[in-house]
């Protein structure tokens, strides 16, 4: 049984709740998953990464492999400005997962670069995708006759 705390999976050392981080029977991981992980994750979606730390930090003395929580400590401090308040987020109907982010990319790279025997630099995918992105958009017509990209800034 894991916890996972914003990690992409498969990553070692990244995860809330394994039997190596706290314990090696199923009463450990039901204490931890109560004491501990209800109110770090609480803390995470409402974006208080700091307080999801301090959660962590309060564990360190029943924690069994330190090294496991200080990996997770630091996952949480860099990535603390881009950890965002999600119930707001959802209270605002603002996107929450990355769907949108792969659907696009989808569109406007994955389809057209994997064909079969296709090789890309990333040189010539960037230019592809700003195409792409150009296409999709609309703005070819106007990129044709005046040879300048719309900017890419949300205004």
């Amino acid at each position: 049984m894991k916890g996972h705390a914003g990690a992409q999976p498969g990553q070692p050392g990244l995860h809330l709740f394994d039997r190596e981080g706290v314990g090696d029977n199923s009463g450990d991981l039901r204490k931890a998953r109560a004491t501990l992980l209800r109110p770090v994750y609480r803390h995470q979606w409402r974006g208080e990464v700091a307080a999801a730390i301090g959660c962590l930090e309060a564990y360190r003395p029943e924690a069994r492999n330190e090294e496991w929580l200080d990996k997770l400590i630091t996952y949480l401090r860099e990535r603390e400005p881009y950890i965002p308040d999600y119930g707001e987020r959802r209270r605002t109907s603002q996107s929450i997962g990355s769907g949108q982010v792969e659907k696009a990319n989808d569109q406007i790279v994955a389809q057209r670069q994997t064909g079969a025997g296709m090789r890309w630099s990333l040189d010539t995918s960037d230019a592809l995708a700003a195409l792409r992105t150009l296409h999709l958009n609309g703005g070819w017509d106007a990129y044709r006759v005046h040879r300048q990209m719309p900017s890419l800034l949300a205004t």
